[in-house]
C-alpha cells in the first residue's frame, strides 16, 4: 500500500560539483521506517563511504523531516538532522523544533541531502519545490541572527538553519541554530555544515501533502493538543518551563552538580523555573508551529554590563543545568547571558557547559594555572571562555578540538564527563538506572532524548509493569521498549514533550490514529513497537560497520562511585548482566542486529 503524508522525494545537492537533483525514496522505505530518522538512515547506509573523516567533503548531512511535519500539529514542528558525527564517528541524530520543520513538510521535498564541500561559503534555498546554491561570502562572519535578517531583505519570509563563529571555525561543541533560537545540537553537525563551506539553509513552502483522511485529521489534531495539556507534568512544563522539575531533582539527589561529583545544589532555589518567572528576567514564552505548551522561555536582562535580549530567547533546563549546577553557578543572569552567547556563536550549551566543568575540576586539582584556570562558579570567566573557545583562542582551542582531545591536554580523562566522545546532558543515570543502561550502550554517545527516563506507572498498552526508578528488576526488557517506542516517536519526529512516554500524558493510541488519518497505515502496538527498533536498529547496524562493539558499551568510572548525599551508584556487574540481557532479548550481535533479527525486522536486504 502508498503511504500518503510524504512527497516522496529528498533534495539532493553537491556542493562540490553544483549539481541539484532528486532522491526518490524507495515506497517500501516509507512502509518500513515511517520518516525522518529511518529514511535519514537508510539514505545513509547507502550513500555514505565507510570510515570517512567526518570534517572531510566524503561526510553527507540530511536534513529530514516526517509524515507529521507541515501539519501544525502540536509537536509536528519538529525536524532531525543526521550524519556522521565528528564526535561519535558514527551516524547520530539530532532533532530541533521552531519553524523550520513545519515549513520544510510544505516545501515540495521531504527533506534534503547535502555532499561534498563548496570552494567557498554558500547557502543553500529551497523554495517550494526548487532549490538552488548562492553565495554567502557576505553572511561569513555573521551571527544567526543576522543572518536571517539578511536572507529576509533578500529572498522574503523564510525559515533559517544556519551555523555562527562556532561553525566557521569547526569548533567540535558547534551546533546549527534555527531561527536563531533553537539548536540543532550534540553531535557536532555546525562544525561538519562549517567543514563543507555551507552557512546556511533557507527554507519556504505552501505546497500540501496528500493525507488520507483530511476530516478524521481535523477532528483529531485539536484533541490531540487538548489531550497534552491534561498531564500534570505538561502543565507545569507551560508555566515554568523545562526548569519546572530542578527543585525535584535537588530534593531526589540527582541534580547534575560539580561535574557530576555531587547531587544536591545548594544554591539550587536560584535557577529553578520557578524562580525564573519570579525574577523578572522573564518577559515571554514562545511555541512550535501547532503547539499549545509554549515550553519555551524568552528572558531580558543584563549581568555584569552585558544585556541579553529577548530576541535570542531564554535558557531551558539542560543549559540551566549545565551552565548552573553542574559548573556551581547559582546567577540566573548569568545563565541567560551564557545562553545568548552561545546562540550567537552557534555553540551546543551543554557539550559547552561538561566541557567548561571539567576545566573547574581541573583547576581545583591543580591541573590548570595561570590565565587557563577557572574556578567553580566564576561565571565572569564563563563567559570570557565561551568567547575563547568559538575564536579558539588560548586554551578555546583545546576545548575546541573536543572533549578526549581536551582531555588528553590537560592529562587526566578519569573526570571526562563524556560516552562515545560525546559529552552527557543533565540526567544523573544513578538516580534513573533505565537511563544508565541506555546511556551505556547507545551509539548516539551522551544522548538524553530517547530510551526512558523511568516513568513509573504501569504500561499496560506496553504490557509493562512497575518500572521502579532504583530497582534492575526487568530493566533491559523495559529499556529496550520505551527506546523503541522512542524511536518510533523520533521517526515521526514528534516532540517528546508531546509524545510523553506514561503516565497521564502517554498519548501513543492518539498517536497512531493521526498516523492512519496521515498515512492511511494502519499502525497496531507491535507495529509501532516494530518501527521504532528498526530505525534504531539501523544506527546500530551502521555503528558496527565502523568498528563498535560489544566492548564500547560503558559509563564513566565515576557513575559507579556512589553519589555523597543518596549513597547511589551504578553497580558495574548488574549494568553489564543487563546490557547483555537487552542484546540477548532483542537480537543483537557484535554490535549491531544479527542477521536473523534483520530478517525478522524486514531489513534483509542489508544482510551482506
Amino acid at each position: 500500500m502508498k503511504m500518503l503524508g510524504v512527497f516522496g522525494k529528498y533534495a539532493d545537492v553537491d556542493l562540490s560539483t553544483g549539481k541539484i537533483s532528486n532522491y526518490e525514496i524507495p515506497e517500501d522505505w516509507h512502509t518500513k521506517h515511517m520518516g525522518g530518522r529511518g529514511i535519514a538512515a537508510r539514505i545513509l547506509i547507502k550513500e555514505l563511504v565507510p570510515k570517512i573523516d567526518p570534517l572531510s567533503e566524503h561526510n553527507i548531512l540530511v536534513f529530514a523531516a516526517g509524515p507529521f511535519q507541515g501539519l501544525n500539529m502540536a509537536g509536528g514542528g519538529r525536524f532531525l538532522v543526521m550524519g556522521k558525527s565528528p564526535k561519535t564517528w558514527t551516524i547520530n541524530d539530532s532533532f530541533c523544533g521552531g519553524r523550520f520543520g513545519h515549513i520544510l513538510g510544505r516545501s515540495g521535498f521531504d527533506g534534503l541531502i547535502v555532499r561534498g564541500k563548496a570552494e567557498e561559503p554558500v547557502y543553500i534555498l529551497i523554495d517550494d519545490g526548487k532549490v538552488f546554491i548562492h553565495s554567502a561570502k557576505d553572511l561569513w562572519g555573521l551571527n544567526p541572527k543576522e543572518v536571517e535578517e539578511y536572507l529576509g531583505k533578500r529572498q522574503g519570509e523564510l525559515s533559517v538553519a544556519c551555523i555562527g563563529k562556532a561553525g566557521e571555525n569547526m569548533v567540535m561543541a558547534a551546533c546549527i541554530m534555527v531561527d536563531h533560537t533553537r539548536a540543532v545540537g550534540r553531535p557536532g553537525y555546525g562544525a561538519v555544515m562549517g567543514s563543507k563551506n555551507l552557512k546556511a539553509i533557507a527554507v519556504r513552502g505552501t505546497q500540501n501533502k496528500q493525507i488520507a483522511d483530511e476530516e478524521k485529521l481535523k477532528s483529531l489534531r485539536p484533541s490531540f493538543a487538548k489531550g497534552i495539556l491534561q498531564g500534570v507534568w505538561e502543565k507545569r512544563l507551560a508555566e515554568y518551563g523545562t526548569a519546572e522539575g530542578v527543585e525535584n531533582l535537588h530534593q531526589l539527589g540527582i541534580l547534575p552538580t560539580k561535574n557530576f561529583a555531587t547531587g544536591m545544589f545548594i544554591d539550587f532555589e536560584q535557577i529553578t523555573g520557578e524562580r525564573l518567572v519570579k525574577s523578572g528576567l522573564l518577559v515571554d514564552r514562545d511555541t512550535c508551529p501547532g503547539c499549545p505548551v509554549r515550553c519555551k522561555r524568552v528572558v531580558k536582562g543584563s549581568f555584569n554590563g552585558e544585556k541579553f535580549e529577548p530576541t535570542w530567547g531564554g535558557p531551558e533546563y539542560e543549559t540551566i543545568g549545565a551552565v548552573g549546577s553542574f559548573c556551581l553557578n547559582g546567577d540566573l543572569a548569568a545563565i541567560c547571558l551564557l545562553n545568548q552567547k552561545c546562540n550567537q556563536y552557534g555553540l551546543d550549551t551543554i557539550s559547552t557547559g561538561v566541557l567548561i566543568a571539567y576545566l573547574m575540576e581541573a583547576t581545583e586539582k591543580g591541573l590548570l594555572r595561570g590565565e587557563d584556570a577557572i574556578r567553580w562558579g566564576d561565571a565572569r570567566t564563563m563567559v570570557k571562555l565561551v568567547d575563547r573557545i568559538a575564536h579558539r583562542q588560548g586554551i578555546g582551542e583545546w576545548v575546541a578540538r573536543g572533549a578526549e582531545y581536551l582531555a588528553s591536554r590537560v592529562g587526566d580523562s578519569s573526570f571526562m564527563m563524556a560516552i562515545k566522545g560525546q559529552e552527557i546532558p543533565m540526567h544523573e543515570p544513578r538516580g534513573k538506572l533505565s537511563l544508565a543502561v541506555y546511556y551505556a550502550m547507545t551509539p548516539r554517545g551522551g544522548q538524553h532524548m530517547e530510551g526512558t527516563h523511568d516513568p513509573n506507572p504501569p504500561n499496560p498498552e506496553l504490557r509493562l509493569g512497575e518500572n521502579e526508578r532504583l530497582s534492575w528488576n526487568d530493566k533491559a526488557r523495559i529499556t529496550g521498549t520505551y527506546l523503541n517506542l522512542r524511536s518510533f516517536a523520533n521517526s515521526l519526529v514528534l516532540c517528546a514533550f508531546t509524545a510523553s512516554l506514561a503516565g497521564d500524558s502517554y498519548q501513543f493510541p492518539a498517536v497512531r490514529e493521526m498516523v492512519k488519518a496521515v498515512t492511511g497505515l494502519t499502525i497496531d502496538v507491535e507495529e509501532m513497537l516494530r518501527i521504532g527498533e528498526r530505525n534504531y536498529g539501523l544506527l546500530r547496524f551502521f555503528a558496527e560497520k565502523e568498528g563498535y562493539s560489544r566492548r564500547d558499551d560503558d559509563l564513566p568510572k565515576r557513575f559507579k562511585q556512589r553519589l555523597p548525599e543518596s549513597g547511589f551508584y551504578i553497580d558495574d556487574a548488574i549494568l553489564q548482566k543487563t546490557i547483555d540481557e537487552y542484546y540477548r532479548i532483542f537480537g543483537y550481535g557484535i554490535y549491531g542486529p544479527t542477521n536473523e533479527r534483520l530478517r525478522e525486522l524486514g531489513l534483509e536486504d542489508l544482510i551482506s
